[in-house]
């Protein structure tokens, strides 16, 4: 726990009680085996419950937190703390300067994955998230604006034209990929593969990718082929 948090909890005893009393309702529902599970699989946190997404789910509508609150759960490093505090943080309060900050605290796919889905596709001004994760260093800021802007668009959510050319662009001039940047790279290209604007350079990129010795490549191209063409 960082000491900047330390200090806010100290500084904060309402927030220290629900805390305390969220780990104990946490403890209640603990998973062992997922835990071992999760963590074989290189999913690991300072903290993981191992508690299942439904009953996290089921806790964050029982709880209460307001959006410094949901900052701090999400500073914790806590698996099921910071899926609730990606639940629970309003809407209103998701400015992309804001969530740019939370980017730096994801350490593994998995929450790359699960964010995106509560949270970071309900950003305010996605075109300038979506923007600014491209601009990032951050480890998983790429995997983050691919799912993001995929799952906007599931959503019916509108993004400019301009804010897509840039993300196929990352798309096509990538050659080195990890897991989570495949996996939402996949979902995003069959969104704006169904469009008219981008079928045309879907098409392209993924054929480009049916070309490559690299595994990940070929699996989107897969994906993307058999959803769409």
């Amino acid at each position: 726990m960082s000491a900047y948090i330390s200090n806010v909890l100290i500084a904060n005893a309402d927030f220290e009680n629900k805390l305390n009393n969220l780990k104990i309702r946490l403890k209640s529902r603990m998973n062992g085996q997922t835990t071992e599970q999760m963590q074989n699989g290189q999913i690991d946190y300072a903290l993981n419950y191992g508690v299942s997404l439904q009953h996290v789910q089921e806790l964050a509508a029982e709880l209460d937190y307001t959006p410094t609150e949901c900052t701090l759960l999400w500073q914790l490093n806590i698996r099921e703390a910071m899926l609730i505090a990606a639940i629970k943080m309003p809407t209103q309060c998701a400015t992309p300067a804001e969530m740019m900050r939370w980017i730096p605290f994801i350490k593994t796919p998995d929450m790359v994955e699960q964010s995106v889905f509560f949270l970071f596709w309900r950003v305010t001004d996605i075109d300038i998230f979506l923007t600014l994760l491209l601009q990032s260093d951050a480890q998983f800021a790429l995997s983050v604006a691919f799912f993001a802007a995929g799952k906007a668009l599931q959503k019916q959510r509108s993004i400019a034209t301009q804010t897509l050319n840039m993300l196929t662009n990352a798309i096509a001039n990538k050659t080195q990929w990890s897991q989570p940047e495949a996996r939402g790279a996949s979902l995003l290209l069959r969104q704006i593969g169904q469009t008219k604007a981008f079928a045309a350079e879907v098409k392209r990129i993924i054929s480009t990718m049916k070309q490559s010795a690299n595994q990940l490549q070929e699996q989107i191209a897969f994906e993307v082929d058999m959803a769409i063409f």
